[in-house]
């Protein structure tokens, strides 16, 4: 399974890596499914969106690794990859403020990206109004302009989705060190924990009623390190996910080792 954590090795900058998970080549198909372009101008569009796409993820990384490097916090890597983007830091921060800074500044530079994209928007709509009877460069113009404005829209729901309180989106971070400011780290963790798991199951239903399959794989990872806040959490999350999955580990977990090599051997008949 090591091709799962495959990542191609980009730039080195600052001491920091800056790597594409193989996943990124699913992208291109995406990017094709969504636009369905037909022409020379609608594959230049849908080029750019996508590369302007990546750039803003790739840019919130680089806010949370900058944040972080202020803070004295060593950061190892940025990783960009199909369900968005992380930032490998070498240790977590001990101080509550550090790390409410860090969680920030992601979503900081959206805010700042999608207001140069709003401008933008605007001053290429100015530019290109006295081109109206020109129809092919006014085409070619209006492709730019919903590309601005695409890229705004991208900006607000990656600051939206991030924004959420749950742990360990950069919101349930914020919150997770606003909490530990106020009440201490091991109440921080069940309060975290507590207000991530409805909101996480809301998020579930909303990726259900609307067959976003990419969100709901991404509730599962999202999930998957919302229990590392509790060890009893995390071990009733992995004895569910046994249960579903591979019965003969869940009765291994439970001590249950005569029921277990059973469901084990009948795993090897089939």
């Amino acid at each position: 399974m090591k091709f799962l954590s495959s990542s191609l090795l980009l730039a080195r900058i600052r001491g920091v890596d800056i790597r594409f998970h193989f996943s990124m080549l699913f992208t291109l198909p995406i990017a094709y499914f969504l636009f369905r372009p037909t022409d020379v101008r609608e594959i230049i569009g849908a080029l750019f969106w996508l590369i302007g796409f990546v750039l803003c993820i790739f840019l919130h990384e680089v806010g949370h690794a900058a944040a972080a490097q202020l803070a004295g916090v060593e950061v190892k890597s940025i990783v960009i990859w199909l369900l968005g983007g992380l930032t490998n830091f070498a240790r977590k921060s001990e101080k509550p403020s550090h790390n409410l800074a860090i969680s920030a500044a992601g979503p900081l530079v959206n805010m700042l990206l999608g207001f140069f994209c709003v401008l933008g928007y605007v001053l290429l709509s100015i530019l290109f109004l006295p081109f109206q009877r020109n129809a092919e460069i006014f085409i070619w113009g209006q492709t730019f302009i919903n590309l601005f404005f695409s890229l705004a829209v991208v900006n607000i729901i990656l600051i939206v989705f991030n924004l959420l309180p749950i742990y360990p989106l950069d919101g349930g971070n914020i919150m997770h060190a606003i909490m530990e400011m106020l009440f201490g780290k091991s109440n921080a963790d069940w309060i975290t924990l507590l207000i991530s798991i409805p909101v996480l199951l809301a998020l579930i239903i909303f990726g259900i009623v609307t067959r976003d399959y990419l969100l709901l794989a991404s509730c599962i990872l999202i999930g998957l390190a919302a229990g590392t806040l509790n060890r009893s959490f995390l071990r009733w999350l992995n004895l569910g996910i046994n249960y579903l999955f591979k019965r003969s580990g869940y009765y291994y977990l439970q001590g249950d080792f005569e029921r277990a090599i059973q469901y084990y051997t009948q795993d090897i008949e089939r």
